[in-house]
């Protein structure tokens, strides 16, 4: 006990376990902490602990450094039992070990890092069993890299037994371990397991398997073939850039014909490049090449990882809520959450004001926890609430509205502002809803020319415009205020967009968030109850009185970096794209707000300045990149493919009636009838602004375009 004593000098309370005895002596210890720490904070603690311990000679229990471990209370046993309490401070981790705890951070990052490059490793050997033609298959690999599937089992929850090579099943409720490890073959006598449908069913009861089949069981709800698409599609080929999956197909056909000849030359097409019928016309077949596959794009801003105040309590809430936690992601959800809050009753006094309230567009992989966005919104808008409500503030003056889906009409937005003029729109299929509102005619495209004209124009009366109905008419909306909350995956959004509505600005309105890699899945640990200090802050911003709400700059200094800022770097960037960084200096101003309101200032400094534009250039690059040219509008929407099939067409045809250009191109043939009109005439506008033809009304044919570059 008084080496215990000398390693940690803080209060505390050490007891004899149950089965403690004087040949045998064991002991518990108990610390109380001065305030809540993280669950991360805890894990390394503990092994901070441990390593002291072992320093005077002593033998902690290992399996004390997980979250999951029980703890029991003092319990006297037939043995021996002592107990001594220790006087002292109470401990505070983060003041009392903060060399300790920067150690224990730095190991954690050389064991993450190594862990990489040893997955990078095991992923290099898969891919050469699966692809050298060996015979052996993906489940042959991934059990060769696996070679412990006790391992994996405890990964999963389950718990190893003290003295025993048995394992304790996550679905047990007996408390008797009972899985039984073969290196990567396991067998379980829990029949929680059996009746769940792990591996195999024994012919006595129970149940095995191998590594494997957890992998199948635990990552893909026991689905054996979205199990396998899942492994090859997301093992990349370093060489090639192909998933392994696509690597096989590849090169299974490229190793049999039609006839299943293995090695015959193949008959030359008489077909043109490119040239289908109708028909057999497959669109995403024309798409870039590796449109699903991980995207090669520039670092997320490293400053998402360091935000101050408010905004960091609200980026670790919804961090330790996510199921694929990411802490940029949180980050981003962060400034989202704090906006929507501030957008009420506050602006920032820039030059002719700027209301918060920001468009966000979160695109990620389908399976990575998206929808965890929008609950983190619903949980701490509704906390603050009743925090409001509580306290005896008006809640139906200070609250935001918050609404499913992006909005069908611009009628059906206007009618949520007239109830509340601050409202929240949530859509988990923004890319579907953008293929839509690209329909010239549709009402989801009259519904984002409505959220464009209130982004742009925050202060003042808006009105939807008349309609036929008598009784369907519309109030103005002063100052209506909207924070824009979407998700998607790339691939989806990418093909949505298009050039006129970038033109228009739709796109410089969005900030796009990209998380382009698989988050590890985490299974216990998540915390939806928000701390008291977080539930505090959200109420102080909803309590902002509208005449209390201004965020000012800071003098001269922050308009002066805001200027330096400006010029060195957005206006550069608004003029190489306009399409997706026209407004990327009011955005990153509205970042720079919420840095002063997370620390309850409301003076704009420098740093806040400095911090955000380099976040949001950082945010900006990244999206560029996923566009394929720097932010520019090209390469997988339907206007572009068609783009490129008429300027083929010109160059065999130089004058050409417009009603004839589907007949002249296979492709086209196909790709037309799928285009709305007013996606014809971008095409067409497009081709004259580059000087690529002009256009003259001709005859009974219509437009003729005549080609400024190519002669017959």
């Amino acid at each position: 006990m008084e080496a215990v004593e000398d390693v940690f000098p803080f209060r505390s309370l050490l007891y004899n376990s149950h089965s403690a005895t004087r040949e045998n002596p064991k002991a518990r210890f108990l610390i109380p902490f001065e305030k809540p720490v993280s669950p991360e904070i805890w894990l390394m603690v503990q092994k901070i602990l441990n390593k002291k311990i072992r320093s005077t000679g002593l033998i902690p229990d290992g399996a004390n450094e997980r979250l999951s471990q029980i703890f029991f209370l003092p319990n006297r046993g037939p043995g021996v039992y002592e107990s001594m309490p220790f006087d002292g401070p109470l401990f505070d981790p983060e003041t009392h070990w903060q060399a300790e705890l920067a150690e224990e951070r730095a190991i954690l990052a050389e064991e993450l890092a190594e862990e990489r490059k040893r997955k990078k490793a095991r992923d290099l050997k898969i891919r050469e069993r699966i692809s050298n033609g060996s015979g052996k298959t993906a489940q042959d690999a991934f059990n060769e890299e696996y070679p412990d599937s006790g391992q994996l089992w405890e990964r999963y929850g389950a718990t190893r037994q003290r003295g025993s090579d048995r394992l304790l099943s996550p679905h047990s409720e007996s408390g008797a371990a009972a899985i039984t490890i073969n290196g990567n073959k396991w067998f379980s006598h829990h029949g929680s397991d059996a009746e769940r449908g792990i591996g195999q069913q024994g012919k006595d009861g129970g149940c095995f398997g191998d590594s494997w089949d957890l992998y199948i069981f635990f990552e893909h709800g026991n689905d054996r073939s979205k199990a396998l698409r899942h492994f090859g599609d997301n093992t990349i080929n370093d060489e090639t850039g192909n998933s392994l999956n696509k690597d096989q197909r590849l090169a299974y056909l490229k190793g049999n014909n039609r006839s299943g000849t293995p090695d015959q030359e193949q008959p030359k097409s008489t077909a043109k490049p490119f040239e289908v019928e109708p028909e057999t016309f497959d669109y995403d077949s024309l798409i870039t090449e590796g449109a699903e596959e991980e995207y090669d794009l520039p670092d997320q801003p490293k400053e998402l990882l360091h935000l101050p105040g408010g905004l960091h309590l609200i980026k670790e809430y919804v961090y330790r809520t996510m199921q694929y936690p990411s802490e940029e992601m949180a980050a981003m959800t962060a400034f989202a959450i704090l906006g929507s809050l501030a957008q009420k009753n506050m602006y920032i006094d820039s030059q002719q004001g700027l209301a918060f309230g920001e468009f966000h567009l979160f695109l990620a992989p389908s399976g990575v926890g998206k929808e965890g966005v929008a609950k983190a919104f619903r949980r701490l808008h509704g906390d603050g609430y009743a925090k409001v409500r509580d306290s005896g503030g008006d809640v139906n003056i200070l609250r935001s509205k918050l609404l499913g889906g992006t909005g069908k009409t611009a009628q059906g937005i206007h009618r949520a502002l007239e109830e509340n003029n601050s409202c929240v729109l949530i859509s988990d299929e923004f890319g579907m809803w953008l293929e839509q509102a690209g329909q010239s005619n549709s009402h989801e495209a009259g519904a984002l020319k409505y959220l464009q004209e209130i982004y742009g124009r925050p202060f003042g009366p808006h009105h939807p415009g008349l309609t036929a109905g008598k009784d369907n008419q519309y109030e103005d909306v002063h100052d209506p205020r909207i924070t824009l909350v979407c998700t998607s995956t790339p691939e989806r959004t990418v093909k949505a967009f298009n050039i006129q509505d970038g033109a228009n600005g739709a796109y410089n309105r969005l900030v796009i968030f990209i998380q382009n890699e698989q988050p590890e899945k985490v299974y216990r640990g998540r915390i939806y109850k928000p701390s008291n200090d977080l539930v505090e802050f959200i109420s102080f911003v909803m309590q902002m009185k509208p005449q209390n709400g201004k965020i000012r700059f800071d003098e001269t200094k922050a308009f002066d970096k805001y200027e330096e800022m400006d010029r060195a770097f957005m206006e550069p960037a608004k003029r190489r794209d306009p399409v997706l960084g026209g407004r990327l200096a009011e955005q990153a101003i509205r970042m720079a707000g919420l840095f002063a309101l997370s620390e309850k200032r409301f003076e704009i400094s420098p740093d806040d300045i400095e911090k955000a534009f380099k976040i949001r250039l950082g945010l900006h690059h990244r999206a560029a990149a996923l566009l394929k040219a720097e932010g520019n509008m090209e390469g997988h929407h339907k206007t572009h493919l068609a783009h490129k099939h008429i300027i083929s067409i010109l160059k065999k045809k130089p004058n050409i009636y417009r009603s004839q250009l589907a007949a002249s191109s296979k492709p086209l043939r196909a790709l037309w009838p799928t285009m709305a009109p007013r996606e014809h005439d971008e095409v067409i506008k497009r081709l004259c602004l580059e000087g690529i033809c002009t256009t003259k009304q001709g005859g009974k044919g219509g437009m003729i375009l005549f080609s400024c570059i190519y002669s017959s």
